[in-house]
């Protein structure tokens, strides 16, 4: 590493992943080099719409997934790590106990609200796509999914102005802790969600608005399209809404084994990925998106950037 460079560290704990990413800044206005990404699977938001706590099953398994993440981390040689926690967190933790851990291993750690989530997603997803103009952006989480509308120019590479944001209580386990019992869950779990966005997603026109998906549920529906088009992945494939719509249609009717074995991104969430899946079906609907840019990148890259003072 040159004596200009920065490395920075990003973990992003949500509902049911904890993700890592290691990146370097060469320096002023230089293009960023990704050195990690890690995902792991926790699980922090198991059964935490029945008690609206945090198991202590979960808590142990996200403190040794964020302590294996961060050792490996550091043995890049970080100038700063910092952790952001999201849904679960927020809902399950509101004294900060669980939170007082964490910063054991990670002493920066914080509990973001979903406005924060939003923008930090839309930064991450833009850095990675290098989508101008018009966007919305949309996370879909374990525990919420994010909806921001903004403008992405200027001379600042990293900056964009925010019209609209939300963060919605809609998830792919969520859903999965909602409907998975259900007689219909997956029809169930798609009307639950439409129902929800025509309550409390009022947004403006995006009729000239490039759509964007990032992160774990939206980049795994992206992979399975893809794959069905003989495609491999790449970061910033635009997938139409029949495709996606496809991929829920798919997810849905395989059994739980045979959904892991569609994509390797689909495996460690097969049991809530239809639900995940969903989430980005309705919001595209609700919103009568054509396509959609997906991406891996989202809340991680956004509070790397962050580090890195871009703001």
């Amino acid at each position: 590493m040159s004596d200009s460079a920065t490395r920075v560290g990003a973990i992003d704990l949500g509902s049911n992943t904890a993700m890592l990413l290691v990146l370097e800044e060469s320096g002023p206005g230089a293009d960023l080099r990704p050195l990690l990404e890690r995902e792991l699977f926790p699980r922090l938001g198991d059964g935490l719409k029945g008690t609206q706590k945090l198991s202590e099953r979960a808590k142990s398994r996200t403190l040794r997934a964020v302590q294996s993440l961060a050792d490996e981390a550091n043995t890049y040689g970080l100038h700063t790590l910092s952790l952001v926690g999201t849904s679960a967190l927020r809902r399950g933790d509101p004294d900060g106990v669980f939170l007082r851990e964490l910063r054991t291993i990670v002493p920066s750690a914080r509990v973001i609200d979903g406005d924060t989530e939003a923008r930090l997603s839309a930064s991450g997803a833009l850095a990675v796509t290098r989508v101008t103009g018009d966007f919305v952006c949309i996370d879909v989480g374990g525990g919420s999914t994010e909806v921001l509308l903004g403008h992405k120019g200027g001379a600042h590479p990293y900056a964009f102005s925010t019209s609209f944001a939300v963060s919605l209580p809609l998830g792919s386990v969520e859903l999965f802790d909602r409907f998975q019992s259900a007689d219909e869950p997956f029809l169930e779990a798609y009307g639950f969600a439409r129902s929800l966005l025509l309550d409390t997603l009022n947004a403006p026109s995006m009729a000239t608005a490039t759509a964007i998906a990032g992160a774990g549920s939206a980049a795994a529906v992206g992979a399975v399209a893809l794959l069905r088009r003989q495609e491999n992945w790449h970061e910033g494939a635009r997938v139409s809404s029949l495709e996606v719509d496809d991929t829920v249609e798919l997810l849905a009717s395989l059994s739980e084994d045979d959904r892991a074995r569609v994509h390797p991104w689909i495996a460690e969430r097969a049991d809530v990925a239809p639900f995940g899946a969903i989430v980005l079906q309705a919001v595209m609907h609700h919103l009568q998106l054509s396509e959609v840019v997906v991406t891996t990148a989202g809340v991680r890259w956004g509070l790397a950037l962050e580090l890195l003072g871009h703001h």
